[in-house]
């Protein structure tokens, strides 16, 4: 009686995952793989919808003291390392493709009169706020890789290039990260 046919009408809305290619996104909190693995959430999604699915770190986006951010990202660092994901899930995760990159090009958003660079991280474009406003003609590659090359972890990392053309180091550098954000573990997907 809550739903009032909610339920049905999600259900039915879920059927067009059999028309094309969707993804689920669920958002990473401390005890997300407490009752699943990664690695069968995944497999329990592809069987009943023909779809991946794909653990995103929101809290990347909090605007919070960057304590939370260095906390959490530390924790799921952690978990997924821990998931020991399966090599046929890892290439749903973009992130994980080191050839997967900008290839030069840069991602904004226009709201409110303003400019905007998107760094992506994680399969989840950063959007809005201030650190990132910026104009058209901004060169952004060169600061990654300046603020890069002061980062222990990212000099001389052969996955560096990646990161930069995702503006990640822009990212890390507005949040005063100086260590690695990527999961190395696994950026080897092979597609």
């Amino acid at each position: 009686k809550y739903l009032d046919g909610e339920l049905d009408d999600w259900n039915r809305k879920l059927k067009m995952f059999e028309l094309g290619s969707v993804q689920f996104r669920v958002n990473y909190h401390k005890d997300v793989f407490k009752r699943i693995s990664y690695n069968d959430l995944c497999q329990r999604i592809f069987d009943d919808y023909n779809a991946p699915v794909i653990i995103t770190p929101s809290f990347l986006t909090d605007r919070n003291a960057r304590g939370k951010v260095e906390q959490h990202l530390a924790n799921f660092r952690r978990e997924m390392v821990e998931q020991n994901i399966d090599k046929k899930w890892l290439n749903l995760y973009t992130f994980f493709d080191a050839k997967f990159n900008g290839y030069g090009c840069q991602n904004y958003s226009f709201y409110n009169n303003k400019l905007y660079l998107n760094p992506f991280l994680y399969d989840v474009i950063i959007q809005r706020t201030p650190n990132f406003e910026t104009t058209m003609d901004a060169n952004t590659l060169y600061d990654n890789i300046e603020y890069a090359q002061q980062v222990d972890d990212c000099n001389g990392c052969e996955y560096m290039m990646s990161c930069a053309e995702r503006n990640i180091h822009l990212y890390m550098e507005s949040r005063g990260l100086d260590s690695c954000v990527a999961l190395k573990e696994y950026m080897y997907a092979s597609n």
